[in-house]
């Protein structure tokens, strides 16, 4: 994975490679590629545990705090859009981070 990771970094830091790149393989790899990390991720969940009541006080704690730094941070973002583009910005990254969550497990 790291070799992956690392192959992926320096291809991009070259724009005809990363055009390439675009062009042959990520359209055609990226739905099913996507599909089956997702599925794999999944079956990782240990559903008897996430439900027992102390993972679901940490996950909601957790949850709390993830959107509540989310959302102060597209306030500290205030600029042209005012109250409500700040808003936006801090609402918007609430769906983002989650995975995280599930990488974190």
């Amino acid at each position: 994975l790291l070799g992956s990771f690392v192959a992926g970094v320096v291809c991009s830091r070259v724009p005809r490679l990363a055009a390439a790149w675009e062009r042959q393989v990520a359209c055609s790899i990226a739905v099913p590629i996507t599909s089956v990390f997702f599925a794999s991720i999944g079956t990782y969940v240990p559903l008897a545990k996430m439900f027992h009541p102390k993972a679901l006080g940490i996950g909601l704690l957790y949850s709390v705090a993830a959107i509540v730094g989310k959302w102060v941070t597209g306030l500290l973002a205030w600029g042209e859009g005012g109250w409500i583009g700040a808003n936006v910005i801090g609402w918007a990254m609430v769906g983002r981070g989650e995975l995280g969550f599930v990488m974190a497990a």
